[in-house]
């Protein structure tokens, strides 16, 4: 990393105003002491935008192994983060009826600003794969619309989440 930096004639305090992050971090990364955790600094970018519906049962599941309160510090960061201007979450409760059942979990790209076509990256439990055929898209694009319709929103799901949160073992 330091030599890409120093390769662009960035000083280590330019990387860390880039990724919001400490001169100290970029330190850290640049010895190998420290590995950035590049979800968190993709989302960290306010040029972007991003949607997540989140399944009530998905908020609920608590991984084998967990640390006590794991689960509960992680809802409360995604309640926060959901309140950020360039991020929106949903939360489709239990109980909700639903228009569609989704076979597999996918990823909707689609960045018209940036010039990118619409891109889905789906995942099913043997392998992955991405869409890029416009009828393929609509197909993807029909489904989070239907899945939205059932979700709360905005302060509701923060609300909804910080509950959880609370229930949290």
């Amino acid at each position: 990393m330091r030599r890409l930096r120093s390769y662009s004639g960035l000083s280590q305090r330019d990387v860390a105003r880039a990724a919001g992050v400490s001169q100290m971090t970029v330190l850290r990364w640049e010895k190998g002491d420290y590995l950035p955790d590049l979800r968190q600094a993709i989302l960290g970018d306010t040029s972007r935008t991003f949607e997540f519906l989140l399944a009530e049962a998905a908020l609920r599941w608590v991984p084998a192994g967990a640390e006590p309160g794991m689960l509960a510090a992680q809802l409360r960061h995604v309640a926060a983060m959901s309140e950020l201007p360039h991020i929106s979450a949903g939360v489709i409760l239990t109980g909700t009826p639903l228009r569609v059942i989704p076979l597999c979990g996918f990823v909707l790209h689609d960045d018209p600003a940036g010039g990118s076509e619409p891109m889905v990256q789906y995942d099913i439990p043997h392998t992955g794969g991405y869409a890029t055929a416009p009828g393929d898209v609509r197909v993807y694009r029909d489904q989070l619309a239907a899945l939205r319709d059932a979700a709360v929103t905005g302060l509701a799901a923060a609300a909804a989440i910080r509950v959880i949160a609370g229930e949290a073992v």
